[in-house]
């Protein structure tokens, strides 16, 4: 459609709920196929100048108009605050919010901090409270169209050929640095930790969970960083120690003096025990458990002990019941009381949160103590969970976008068979650690749960069987279930070897081949979303395989050295021997490998767990 000559004006595909939750619209109008099914209010984007027309103005050149003042992009300015000049030399001293006043040169370029934050993608967020609550850090994927956000470069290098998108124009930027940077948590940051935090965000965050990383668990712990100190120094130091991991370097002092720094500041806050730190201090539980079992070289006993350290603060202070408002609460005599209806769902989210990442520790045979109480008591966690569902809606509240609470209901379901799975993993870890020679009735009830769930999930599995392109969260997400389905299977098969034999049944073989099927779709999508996740089925796909093919396939696509070492070391006995290796053998070969792998950097730091569980 032309308005007049030489101007475009075009209309940009599907309404805009379809669009917002990044879903495939029948563009049936004036009410789509899926608001209708929703029962939702069906809008229309605007017709809009053509991205050409956008880069060229309205018009010949000579009959453009101004449409508003120029955007200044330097001399530094603040964000909601004054900004006035302190020597001759071109510095600025800029005030964000509370804190002291920054140093910043104009002439920084390569080394910035930009925080662009979008209202409808048009307006930048103006003041402090806006920038720790909403948009900290935050860029706005969508107009940036950042497919690769590995290779993007928030701080570009002397020698990195950088650009930005040719047709994305940016409506304000804030120069506020070139050396060191206050964060609104009063810490003083410099660019390469400022590069951290973005990779949390960027990288970090997308390859761990599939939720939008501007309203996800990952971006309120950032949240809860930006006013707190000890959370922001356990941020950077999972954020720096990532960094190195993926570039298969050695531990990073730098990480581990913010991981000091933090333990010091969580000793002194579980000292002080005060009710309304307990989010903070699971917050701090959850970040250690990102952190701890990712350092290069691991001493077994300090995972386990962190496990016994979470379940004695746990049980301490009854933290499962403070997120009960009802039924379990009633008999608590401290109760739920003084916790709102947010601060009792953010701590059931964190709560959830350690739990799955204490079950993943206990597959290696390490940490396991604080999964094994909650599973323990699987109906009162079951309501715990329940209770995180709407963890991120009470959080942010209202500025929590529709089409996120839409997201979130739409994947209820998927995620509710995560958390199963979850549960059932931490069952068969229990069973793993116990020599049996016979079926008991541990082993039964298992066995009842995978029925179960192929009947009660029915829905997912014929999700995930769809051949849809792109796919979809729901569809990840159903994809990831299955995948973790199927490799517990072939994890319980191993653990049953002493039990039950050693040939492998038609089933085994059959959830063997429909993981991989559905893994090597994920990496023929040229996304490197979740790779993360898959490292662990692709782990026990890669001990169980006889295809060569297969095998060299799968090693090349783990990503730690630690693993591919493992993995290597039980491939060449089960070829020597002609036998599958048992897991328990397994699982101390990782403990093998982790003591290996170098001296660590002050690992005897973490004794701080030992002040924390006397306190």
């Amino acid at each position: 459609m032309v308005s007049r000559v030489g101007v475009k004006l075009i209309q940009k595909k599907g309404c805009d709920i379809c669009r917002s939750a990044k879903v495939r619209c029948s563009e049936k109008r004036p009410t789509c196929t899926r608001c209708v099914r929703l029962g939702r209010r069906c809008t229309w984007p605007p017709l809009e100048l053509s991205q050409r027309d956008k880069r060229r103005g309205h018009g010949p050149s000579k009959s453009r108009e101004t449409t508003g003042p120029p955007v200044p992009i330097a001399p530094a300015c603040s964000l909601g605050s004054t900004s006035t000049p302190t020597s001759d030399s071109g510095t600025t001293s800029i005030s964000i919010g509370d804190s002291s006043p920054v140093m910043g040169s104009p002439s920084a370029v390569k080394d910035l901090w930009s925080n662009v934050g979008f209202d409808n993608g048009e307006t930048l967020a103006q003041n402090s409270s806006e920038l720790v609550n909403g948009s900290f850090f935050s860029w706005d994927f969508e107009l940036m169209n950042i497919e690769d956000s590995e290779s993007f470069e928030l701080f570009p290098s002397e020698h990195s050929e950088f650009a930005w998108p040719e047709d994305w124009t940016l409506p304000f930027m804030t120069v506020l640095s070139d050396h060191h940077i206050r964060s609104p948590s009063s810490l003083t940051l410099n660019s390469g930790e400022h590069h951290a935090l973005k990779h949390y965000q960027t990288t970090f965050s997308i390859y761990r969970t599939t939720k939008n990383p501007k309203w996800s668990t990952h971006k309120l712990l950032l949240d809860l960083g930006a006013s707190n100190s000890m959370i922001m120094h356990f941020i950077l130091a999972v954020s720096i120690n990532d960094v190195n991991r993926r570039k298969e370097h050695y531990d990073s002092s730098e990480a581990e003096g913010h991981f000091e720094a933090g333990a010091r500041e969580l000793i002194g806050m579980v000292n002080k025990d005060s009710q309304e730190d307990h989010i903070i201090s699971m917050s701090s539980f959850l970040l250690l458990y990102l952190y701890m079992p990712k350092r290069r070289a691991i001493q077994q006993e300090r995972i386990q002990q962190l496990s016994l350290t979470v379940l004695h603060y746990v049980k301490r202070h009854r933290l499962e019941n403070r997120c009960l408002e009802t039924t379990y609460a009633s008999n608590d005599a401290e109760g739920s009381a003084g916790f709102g209806p947010r601060d009792r769902s953010v701590l059931a989210r964190l709560i959830i949160w350690t739990y799955d990442e204490d079950v993943k520790c206990g597959f290696q045979g390490s940490g396991g103590h604080f999964a094994q109480y909650l599973t323990a008591h699987r109906e009162r966690t079951m309501a715990v969970y329940e209770v995180s569902r709407t963890a991120l809606k009470a959080h942010w509240g209202s500025v929590y976008p529709p089409c996120q609470v839409e997201d979130d209901d739409d994947n209820s379901l998927e995620l509710e068979f995560l958390w199963a799975l979850t549960a059932l993993w931490q069952d068969i870890n229990d069973i793993s650690q116990i020599n049996v020679s016979e079926h008991t009735e541990a082993h039964r009830r298992i066995e009842q749960r995978f029925r179960l769930f192929e009947k009660k999930y029915s829905s997912v599995f014929q999700k995930s069987a769809t051949d849809i392109k792109p796919r979809s969260r729901v569809l990840i997400n159903a994809d990831y279930n299955v995948i973790l389905f199927n490799a517990l299977k072939i994890y319980y098969f191993r653990t049953t070897l002493p039990a039950l034999g050693t040939d492998m049944s038609t089933d085994i073989e059959t959830a063997l081949k429909n993981m991989l099927h559905i893994i090597q779709r994920t990496f023929a999508s040229n996304s490197s979303d979740l790779h993360d996740r898959l490292q662990w089925p692709l782990f026990l796909a890669g001990i169980e395989t006889d295809d060569a093919i297969y095998r060299d396939w799968i090693l090349s696509r783990i990503a730690t050295s630690r693993v591919r070492t493992v993995l290597q070391r039980t491939l060449d006995h089960q070829s020597y021997t002609s036998e599958r290796l048992e897991m328990n053998v397994i699982r101390s070969w990782f403990c093998d490998a982790e003591s290996s792998e170098g001296q660590m950097l002050s690992m005897s730091n973490d004794s701080f767990l030992d002040s924390i569980m006397k306190s």
